[in-house]
């Protein structure tokens, strides 16, 4: 169901539209130096389609001993650390008891959590959200317990909201970003 939701979510809001998605992938297509035109005709000779799949060109390279730059290459779609983040985030408005989400996201979402009051509302929550035992804690301070309030209102309408109006939230109005 998650991975339907996020494609429905990259159909619907774009996918140039999530930040830095693809500014992981810096393979300087622009640059076309002697080395990268040979490699390019190698690769339509053997039937490989040169900018659509770096993996196999990058394969193509190393069998040929060819040197190439390849900064922070990750083809898969689902392991982007924004994609992740989404996902974990639209996952906790599901289950606001998930304590190991709540704490791969806390920290994103700019509420003033601090480590230890995290790790405190995970470890005492018990059938309590983790935001509702965050809200019980005395050493909160006010503008944090603000914060709280009012990303449990975002979790709880993130469960109804279209995929494009969800992320749009997150990214707007929850602090993620």
């Amino acid at each position: 169901m998650l991975t339907a939701l996020l494609i429905l979510i990259i159909a619907l809001v774009g996918i140039w539209r999530l930040p830095g998605l693809w500014t992981e992938l810096t393979f300087y297509w622009h640059d076309h130096t002697e080395t990268e035109l040979k490699v390019k005709a190698y690769a339509e000779e053997k039937g490989v389609f040169y900018c659509a799949y770096p993996e196999s060109l990058i394969d193509l390279l190393e069998r040929k001993g060819i040197p190439y730059r390849c900064r922070q290459f990750d083809a898969g779609f689902f392991s982007n650390r924004i994609v992740q983040d989404i996902t974990d985030i639209l996952c906790f408005s599901a289950d606001p008891r998930d304590g190991a989400r709540f704490l791969r996201i806390y920290y994103k979402l700019n509420a003033g959590i601090s480590k230890t009051a995290a790790e405190y509302a995970v470890s005492h929550c018990g059938n309590d959200e983790i935001l509702e035992t965050l809200l019980t804690l005395r050493e909160l301070p006010p503008r944090t317990k603000m914060h709280c309030k009012a990303l449990q209102t975002h979790f709880t309408n993130l469960r109804q909201e279209r995929p494009d109006k969800a992320i749009y939230r997150i990214t707007h109005f929850m602090g993620y970003g």
